[in-house]
C-alpha cells in the first residue's frame, strides 16, 4: 500500500483525544446523605475519584474514526505493477524494391540502413522488410535487391504497417523508410489511419537524373493482317528530351528485324512488315536503341498477340455501270473494310470482280450483288463452294430478274417462286430478329434507326419453311432472310443509293458486317493457339520482363509503366498523402511512461472512497452508544452513593 499525501498520517496521533478526554472527563453523581454513612473514613471517597476508563465500545470507536480520517486525507491506495516492457521492441525497416530504384541507389540504401540499424537501442529488434508489388520480410540487408520494373507498393507498405502495429500492439517502436520518394505511385488520398503515436523516418535516395526514356504501350492495328503486319508503339521520354531522333527497333519471335523513328521528345513509332504468325500469334519486342538512361528495364517491351486469318469475301458485281462509285460492290466493299477499332484493320477482306470465284480460290463468303440470275453452270459453281464451307448472300436489284432463277430455287439455294412488283414502292422496316446470329452487329438502336429509313419493297415470295424472315416490311415480306439448311442469306433491298440512301446510314455498317461475319468460315482449319498469361515483376513474379515460352503458353513480363516516371516528390507531400505523421509531430517511445504530478487527481486503486464509507458507519455507530451513554447517565438510579 502506497499514500499521495503520507504526512496526514501524522494526523493518527490525534487518537490521544479521546482517551483524554474518557480519562479527565468526571462521572456526576446524586448526592443523597444518609445518617448511617456519614462517619465512614474519606478514603473511601478518594477511591472514587481515581481515574479509570468507562465505556470501553465508545472509546474504541471514536478511536477508530480519528485514525479513518487521518487514512482519508493521507489517501491510501494500491499500486498497479507497470506492465513489463516487451522483451524486444520492434523497429520496422523498410527498403524501396520498386523499378524506380537503381542499383546505385540500393547500394546506398543498404549503407544508410545498415548505419540505422547499428544506432537501434539494443532492446529494439530491427524487422527488415522490401516494398515492392506486397511487403516481404527479409533476413538481412543482404537480401534485399530492387525489383527491375515492378511497382511501387507505398500503399501496400502502409496497409502492413498498420495491420502488423494492430496485431502486436505496444511493440512497435518505430517505422525507418527508405525510398526514393517516387511521385507516381502514391495515391490520392492516405488508405488507412496510421498508428497513433508511432514515428516514422523518412530517409530519402533521391535518383541519379531526371531523364528515362520508356515504351510504355504496343498496339497491334492488324490482327487479322493474315500477312500484313502493323503495331504502333508509344514511347515516352521523361525529363528533359535530348537533340536527336529516338530510334527503335522491332524484332519478332522469328527473327524478323523493323525499326522505326520518333522524335527526340518521344512519340509513335509506326512499324509495318510482311510475314506470318505463329500457330496465331504475333510475338517479339520493341526496343529503345541507345536509350542512355539508368531504368533498363523499360527500354524495351515484349508483346504478344493473338491473330486470325481475315475473312475472304468475293462480291460479285452484276451490274458495273459506268462508275465503280455507284455500285452496290463499293458501298459494301467500303462497310465491310470499315473499323470499329481506330486505326486497326476489319476482319474482311473484299475482293470485287465481275465473275465468280473459281473452285480452287480460297473464299469464306461469295455475295452476288445484283445479278440478273444464276446459269445451271453457276448454280453447281455456287454447291461447290457451298460443301466447302463458303457462305452464300444475294443482294437484288434493278437488274435482277425473276425468271433467271429456278435452277438456284430447284438446287435450294434461292427461295422458290420469285415475286418482283412492276412499280417498286417505298416501305419501311417493321420487324427484326435481334436473337439471330444473323444480326450479332445491330442493337435495338440501330435497329431504330434503319427503320426510319425509307426503303424500296419490290421483291417477295411465298411462305416457305426452308427460309426465315429475319427483317420484315410493314407487311410481313422479307427484307432479310435467311437459309434454315445452309449459310444463304437474300437481302431484298439493293445494296446501293438506287431507291434509298441505306448505304449512308449508321446502321448499314453493322448490319453488313454482322451478316459477312455470321457467313463467313475460314477454309482453313485453325492452327493450335497459344495462350498468353501477362504479369509485372514483382516479389512473387522473379522473372525479368521479357517473352518466355513454355507447354502453358506464352507468358509475357513487362514493367509497370507508373515505373517509368521517376520524378520525386517532397517528404511533406509523401507523408501527408500516405497518412504519415508530420515532420513535427511527437516521436513515440518504448521507454517507461514519464512521471506526473498526480496528487490533485483521481489515482487508479485509491481506497479512500472505501475508507470514507467506513468512517460514515462508525459515525453512526459512535452516535449511537454515546446517546446511550446519556440515556444511562440521566436516570436516578443509576449511581447512588
Amino acid at each position: 500500500m502506497s499514500f499521495i499525501h503520507a504526512a496526514f498520517l501524522a494526523a493518527g496521533l490525534a487518537i490521544a483525544v479521546p482517551w483524554l478526554l474518557h480519562l479527565t472527563r468526571k462521572r456526576k453523581y446524586l448526592r443523597i446523605r444518609l445518617g448511617s454513612l456519614q462517619f465512614l473514613s474519606p478514603v473511601v471517597r478518594d477511591r472514587h475519584r481515581m481515574s479509570r476508563v468507562e465505556q470501553w465500545p465508545l472509546l474504541i470507536v471514536r478511536c477508530l474514526a480519528v485514525l479513518l480520517l487521518a487514512l482519508v486525507f493521507a489517501r491510501p491506495f494500491f499500486p498497479k505493477p507497470s506492465p513489463a516492457p516487451p522483451a524486444a521492441g520492434e523497429s520496422v525497416i523498410l527498403l524501396d524494391a520498386s523499378g524506380s530504384v537503381t542499383e546505385k541507389q540500393a547500394e546506398a540504401i543498404r549503407k544508410q540502413a545498415g548505419e540505422a540499424i547499428r544506432n537501434l537501442p539494443k532492446s529494439t529488434k530491427p524487422v527488415i522488410a522490401m516494398v515492392s508489388d506486397k511487403v516481404e520480410i527479409i533476413p538481412s540487408l543482404d537480401a534485399y535487391q530492387p525489383i527491375p520494373g515492378s511497382p511501387g507498393g507505398f500503399t501496400q507498405a502502409v496497409d502492413w504497417i498498420v495491420d502488423r502495429a494492430a496485431s502486436a500492439p505496444d511493440t512497435m517502436a518505430a517505422v525507418h523508410w527508405f525510398t526514393d520518394l517516387q511521385k507516381s505511385p502514391l495515391p490520392s488520398a492516405p488508405s488507412r489511419l496510421w498508428p497513433s503515436g508511432l514515428e516514422v523516418r523518412i530517409h530519402p535516395v533521391l535518383p541519379p537524373t531526371d531523364k528515362n526514356i520508356s515504351v510504355e504501350q504496343i498496339d497491334l492495328l492488324t490482327p487479322f493482317g493474315g500477312d500484313r503486319w502493323e503495331i504502333e508503339a508509344r514511347v515516352r521520354v521523361y525529363g528533359m528530351p535530348g537533340t536527336e531522333p529516338l530510334n527503335l527497333a522491332l524484332v519478332t519471335q522469328d527473327g524478323k528485324q523493323v525499326t522505326a523513328t520518333t522524335p527526340p521528345e518521344g512519340g509513335t513509332a509506326h512499324f509495318a512488315w510482311e510475314g506470318k504468325s505463329k500457330d496465331g500469334l504475333l510475338a517479339g519486342k520493341v526496343s529503345v536503341i541507345r536509350a542512355g538512361d539508368s531504368w533498363s528495364a523499360d527500354d524495351s517491351r515484349a508483346f504478344a498477340f493473338p491473330t486470325q486469318e481475315p475473312k475472304r469475301v468475293a462480291l460479285v458485281d452484276g451490274d458495273p455501270g459506268e462508275s465503280p462509285f455507284l455500285s452496290e460492290t463499293y458501298f459494301l466493299e467500303k462497310a465491310l473494310h470499315a473499323s470499329a477499332a481506330g486505326k486497326a484493320l476489319s476482319p474482311f477482306r473484299a475482293m470485287t470482280s465481275p465473275k465468280m470465284p473459281k473452285v480452287e480460290e480460297r473464299v469464306d463468303v461469295i455475295a452476288l450483288c445484283n445479278v440478273a440470275g444464276l446459269s445451271a453452270a453457276n448454280v453447281r459453281l455456287l454447291q461447290t463452294h457451298l460443301e466447302a464451307g463458303t457462305g452464300l448472300v444475294f443482294f437484288m436489284g434493278n437488274n435482277t430478274r425473276a425468271t433467271s432463277f429456278p435452277a438456284a430455287a430447284t438446287a435450294g439455294i434461292f427461295p422458290k417462286g420469285l415475286q418482283i412488283s412492276r412499280e417498286p414502292a417505298h416501305a419501311f422496316l417493321r420487324r427484326s430478329d435481334l436473337t439471330s446470329p444473323v444480326l450479332s452487329g445491330m442493337n435495338a438502336e440501330s435497329v431504330r434507326a434503319l427503320g426510319l429509313v425509307a426503303l424500296t419493297h419490290a421483291f417477295t415470295w411465298p411462305a416457305d419453311p426452308e427460309w426465315k424472315n429475319v427483317m420484315e416490311f410493314d407487311d410481313a415480306s422479307p427484307l432479310l432472310a435467311i437459309s434454315t439448311k445452309q449459310k444463304i442469306a437474300v437481302f431484298t433491298h439493293p445494296a446501293n443509293r438506287e431507291g434509298s440512301d441505306l448505304p449512308l446510314d449508321q446502321s448499314f455498317v453493322p448490319l453488313v458486317q454482322g451478316l459477312f461475319a455470321h457467313l463467313a468460315t475460314s477454309t482453313e482449319a485453325a492452327g493450335k493457339v497459344a495462350t498468353v498469361s501477362n504479369s509485372i515483376p514483382g516479389l512473387d513474379e522473379k522473372r525479368a520482363p521479357g517473352l518466355y515460352e513454355s507447354e502453358a503458353g506464352i507468358a509475357l513480363v513487362t514493367a509497370d509503366v507508373t515505373e517509368s516516371d521517376i520524378a520525386n516528390a517532397d517528404e511533406k507531400t509523401f507523408r501527408e498523402v500516405l497518412g504519415l505523421p508530420a515532420l513535427d509531430a511527437p516521436a513515440a517511445s518504448l521507454a517507461a511512461p514519464e512521471k506526473s504530478d498526480t496528487s490533485s487527481h483521481q489515482r487508479e486503486g485509491e481506497l479512500w472512497p472505501w475508507i470514507l464509507a467506513l468512517l460514515l458507519t462508525l459515525l453512526i455507530l459512535e452516535s449511537g452508544l454515546a446517546a446511550r451513554r446519556i440515556r444511562q447517565t440521566a436516570t436516578p438510579d443509576a449511581h447512588v452513593h
